[in-house]
């Protein structure tokens, strides 16, 4: 991958994915068989332009794998880029026929939200998120409106969000560190300090990855 012999790359994942007597790879990680060779397939995929592609095999690794975050974050990157209305019919299609998903109607509306986004309606793609938190509060869906919130420069909203996906994922480091973020685009030093500070205090020793807003 990284010599940008992509199409090489293609293939070489794809080999991964079928069935082999031989699994010399499960030993060292199983999941390199499944869920993080479909999330290659779809980085890949997307940095060959390829975004239906990308889409499916994106949504595929949430599909094995829901808490795997990676795979969501690249989900929306690849819809973002499907421009055309006969891609997103196809990607509509798609998402409908996978009867095996865990939460369909959750990446229905993740691709709905993301479309009034991507043709400016910021305001229809927050109305989507917020209709569905009115019937289940999902923390990845108030997560994604949060994102939205804080890309747009709505920060005193996005903190209201926040306060309820902290609620929900207080041992996240990545919500602590947003919500350092966007008390410091309030205004408010003080408490995004000490925010900062419950994160270093509570994941000194953590190494794991953040998932920031900015």
């Amino acid at each position: 991958h990284d010599s940008g012999r992509l199409t090489d790359s293609v293939y070489d994942f794809l080999e991964t994915l079928k069935p082999i007597s031989d699994r010399r790879f499960d030993s060292i990680d199983p999941a390199i068989l499944g869920y993080k060779a479909f999330y290659n397939l779809a980085t890949v995929n997307l940095e060959m332009a390829n975004h239906l592609l990308a889409a499916e095999y994106s949504e595929r690794a949430i599909i094995s794998c829901p808490e795997f975050r990676p795979a969501w974050f690249l989900f929306r990157r690849a819809v973002a880029e499907i421009s055309t209305a006969e891609a997103l019919k196809k990607l509509a299609s798609l998402l409908s026929a996978i009867c095996t998903v865990n939460r369909p109607e959750q990446l229905s509306v993740f691709v709905l939200s993301w479309t009034h986004e991507k043709h400016g309606d910021i305001d229809g793609s927050i109305d989507v998120l917020r209709q569905f938190l009115n019937r289940d509060e999902d923390a990845d869906i108030i997560d994604e409106l949060c994102r939205i919130l804080f890309d747009h420069g709505r920060f005193a909203e996005c903190w209201i969000s926040l306060q309820t996906l902290f609620r929900l994922r207080s041992d996240s480091r990545s919500v602590l560190m947003n919500m350092a973020f966007v008390q410091m685009q309030l205004g408010r030093e003080r408490d995004a300090l000490e925010f900062l500070k419950l994160h270093r205090g509570q994941f000194r020793h953590d190494a794991g990855v953040c998932h920031l807003y900015v």
